[in-house]
């Protein structure tokens, strides 16, 4: 234990803008940001001893934890934009959009969660991305309206990951602390898309809406793995040289009927794609020698709903229901190294559906009050999952990890005039409500330890959390100063349960109650 505070972020961050304006024929905004942080990371408490077979003792008390160094991250991240607009004679207008982003990260962390010191796991991550995009646009008076474009992208990520052990992981394990499990590799993207977007007006009330993208990425990765001095862990020792595209079209179309000025029904589908890649970490001779590739993932979505406004514009609403039918979902795994040693690797499961309904509605009963309120209902499994479970077991019909059944959202906003301070006083009070969830495909909500004593795992209970926040704004919104409060009512809460590389079993803790100033100037 080091006595140092987990979580603890120093950061400096910065955005700067510019605009040019050419009487309104051409404009061009030139946008900067950029991000240095340090963060002594939450890798959750550890609930378990380090192989995950008896309760955790070390750890003096809640929100504390017994390791032997700090976990650490840091984050470096530069970006870069220019969007360049044309209005042209005809009516059509073009647009540019060229932007560029370098992010390096560093992270360290003592990988056994205890006070002795067996491994100790670091990595470095680079990307670098370049992307242009040219758009087509319509003149915007005809009842044919569309958007045509050309998209670009390449990226090039290094990673670098060890796992450095100690003399006693040697005597436990067998590892040899002069030999680093290391992985070390680059995966180059380019991938480019073409797209329409638009819509007709088949008459005054009914509207055609449409549109499509067909995309093409390829990948190459070259990759190796040392784990030579891995001992029982039984790393791999090897390298990949491959490559894998992926091409897909994704098509929408949507139809909106007006049934008043203020009220639109709508029926959409729409198709998409998640692109394929590589699982650059930690692996097994036997995971390596079957590939670490993984498939891309596609959906076909379909929706209904409704929305308006009713009472002179008072009343606005949202209604909607959807289903969404995925192929190869791509799902984080835990993959068995051996030992009760464990790695996480992207795998596909064969189908996943998901329905559900979603309502939201706000209410305006003064000009100064608003109340709003949203709910959801979410049914989300694994249709097809032969294989997915611990053991190789069939997790068909499971549900969906991290996500709950059902959700509640409510909020009210209250403004009232200063003409003393020029500046309007603005209150809110927000509640939201999550249901319980599942963390892994499994559906486990425990784990019996050889004690016989058992310990939450898989599951997540559900919590309601109150927010508020009372502030001043000035009438022409040129400063702001408010006082905010975040889980008022200071719950303890669970945002999820984890398995670590040992076996180790780890609460992470949701927030709890945090309160702050925001003061704000435009000028």
């Amino acid at each position: 234990m080091t006595g140092n505070d987990i979580n603890e972020l120093d950061g400096d961050a910065y955005r700067a803008q510019l605009l040019y304006d050419a009487d309104g024929d051409f404009t061009a905004s030139l946008s900067l940001d950029g991000m240095d942080s340090e963060r002594l990371s939450y890798t959750g408490d550890a609930v378990t001893d380090s192989f995950g077979v008896v309760p955790e003792t070390a750890s003096p008390g809640a929100n504390q934890v017994s390791m032997t160094i700090d976990p650490l991250e840091e984050r470096s991240i530069r970006g870069s934009a220019l969007t360049m607009d044309w209005d042209l004679a005809s009516g059509y207008a073009v647009k540019s959009i060229s932007a560029a982003r370098d992010t390096e990260i560093f992270y360290g962390n003592d990988t056994d969660y205890a006070a002795w010191d067996l491994v100790r796991l670091a990595y470095q991550d680079s990307y670098t991305q370049l992307s242009q995009e040219l758009q087509l646009i319509s003149p915007d008076a005809d009842a044919f309206i569309y958007v045509a474009g050309l998209y670009l992208y390449q990226q090039q990520g290094d990673s670098l990951r060890q796992l450095s052990s100690s003399a006693l992981a040697a005597q436990l394990f067998g590892t040899d602390p002069a030999l680093p499990t290391t992985t070390d590799g680059t995966v180059d993207t380019g991938s480019y898309a073409t797209f329409v977007n638009g819509s007709y007006a088949l008459s005054e009330r009914w509207k055609l809406g449409f549109g499509f993208r067909y995309s093409r990425e390829d990948k190459q990765v070259d990759w190796r793995i040392d784990g030579r001095g891995s001992g029982a862990f039984g790393t791999a020792i090897g390298s990949v040289q491959d490559e894998r595209s992926d091409n897909h079209f994704s098509p929408t179309a949507n139809l909106s009927y007006a049934f008043s000025p203020d009220v639109n029904g709508y029926v959409k589908y729409s198709g998409g794609y998640k692109s394929g890649g590589f699982n650059l970490d930690f692996v097994s001779d036997n995971d390596l020698a079957a590939g670490i590739e993984f498939d891309k993932e596609t959906v076909d979505a379909y929706e209904a709903g409704l929305k308006g406004t009713l009472w002179q514009r008072r009343l606005g609403f949202s209604l909607a229901v959807f289903r969404a039918d995925y192929s190869d979902y791509q799902v984080n795994q835990f993959v068995d190294l051996g030992g009760g040693r464990t790695a996480i690797s992207i795998r596909n499961a064969a189908e996943v559906e998901t329905r559900g309904l979603e309502a939201e509605f706000t209410y305006r009963p003064t000009d100064n009050l608003t109340l709003n309120a949203a709910f959801g209902l979410l049914d989300a499994e694994f249709a097809e999952y032969p294989g997915g479970g611990a053991g190789g077991s069939d997790v068909s019909g499971n549900k969906l990890p991290g996500v709950s059944d059902y959700s509640v959202n409510l909020g009210v906003q209250y403004y009232h005039p200063l003409p003393s301070l020029g500046a309007e006083l603005l209150a809110r009070l927000d509640y939201s409500y999550r249901d319980d969830y599942y963390n892994s495909a499994d559906n486990e909500q425990s784990r019996t330890l050889l004690t016989g004593e058992s310990v939450q795992y898989g599951w997540v209970d559900g919590v309601g959390l109150v927010n508020a926040r009372l502030g001043l704004q000035s009438d022409g919104e040129s400063w702001t100063a408010a006082l905010w409060v975040r889980n008022l009512t200071d719950e303890d809460y669970l945002t999820q349960t984890s398995r670590d590389f040992f076996g180790t079993l780890t609460h992470f803790a949701g927030t709890p109650r945090t309160y702050g100033i925001d003061l704000g100037y435009r000028f």
